[in-house]
């Protein structure tokens, strides 16, 4: 940065702030701009792209101690040694005479924003057209992250559907000896009790493994062991909690293919993001 550019550049009103302005009040200042104006927060606008150039390098001279005692210095000089003002009509502008009193179309156009020799002074806060949205900080994910939970799913489904299929079921353990009848809650000594009859008319009272949160005197499913009927189990078993069990395994198992296929693909993984970001556009409101 040149010293001849300290002198015909205002910083403190590039910042916004006071001559008089204490370092901590720039550097709150500095960050409140570059927050507003970061190309990636205005969709990468060339103008704020341009604009967030001039805060940060305001903020270089100025945010420094030592620098702005220098620039103060340099200011007040050019100062003290500038012309007095000229009296007279003013000068024409490059875009012809004005137009019934009102300025020139050249002093409208340095009145704007998309003009940087306006930012120098206090206008209002510039805004995105209507039709570009603010851009926001994409997500990226790695693929191998992606890979890795959908391995994880999918290996989740698998072994769900085993245990379904192998100790997942009720009297599993009694492998072929599991024998399925209709027993009776009962109570015996002061807890919930099960008496079914087996297939040899022997009738057994026992307290099966499981939840016997039944009422007494219900009649339930029980599954028991043929070789020691009273080794017995409550089934809890129905058609509902099976479709559940298994539309969840299927669920894990297709949504980790899913994962590890969009992993494995990057014009899938392309594809996905411009998607989403065309939804988001879609769905946000206008100056949100």
């Amino acid at each position: 940065m040149s010293v001849r550019e300290w002198r015909v550049t205002d910083y403190y009103a590039v910042l916004e702030v006071s001559p008089r302005a204490t370092d901590a009040e720039i550097d709150v200042a500095f960050r409140e701009l570059a927050k507003r104006w970061h190309p990636d927060r205005c969709g990468g606008d060339p103008i704020a792209a341009e604009r967030f150039k001039r805060i940060t390098a305001a903020h270089d001279v100025i945010g420094d101690p030592s620098t702005r005692a220098d620039y103060d210095r340099e200011r007040a000089l050019a100062a003290m040694a500038a012309p007095p003002p000229r009296v007279g009509p003013a000068p024409a502008t490059s875009a012809g005479p004005a137009t019934n009193g009102g300025p020139t179309p050249g002093a409208a156009r340095r009145a704007s924003w998309e003009d940087p020799d306006s930012w120098g002074g206090s206008q209002g806060a510039w805004a995105p057209a209507p039709a570009r949205p603010r851009g926001r900080k994409r997500r990226r994910f790695h693929p191998g992250v992606v890979l890795a939970i959908g391995i994880v799913l999918l290996l989740g489904g698998v072994l769900l559907a085993a245990w379904r299929i192998t100790v997942g079921r009720a009297g599993a353990s009694f492998g072929a000896a599991a024998v399925h009848t209709d027993g009776t809650v009962v109570q015996h000594d002061g807890h919930r009790a099960v008496t079914f009859v087996t297939a040899a008319g022997a009738v057994v009272t026992t307290q099966p493994g499981g939840a016997a949160s039944d009422d007494v005197d219900s009649t339930v499913k029980v599954v028991y062991d043929r070789v020691d009927p009273r080794r017995a189990v409550i089934d809890h078993d129905s058609v509902a909690k099976e479709i559940t069990i298994w539309i969840a395994a299927i669920k894990l198992v297709v949504g980790g293919a899913v994962l590890i296929v969009v992993s494995r693909s990057r014009r899938l993984r392309r594809w996905i993001a411009e998607h989403t970001r065309a939804t988001r556009v879609r769905h946000t409101p206008v100056g949100a």
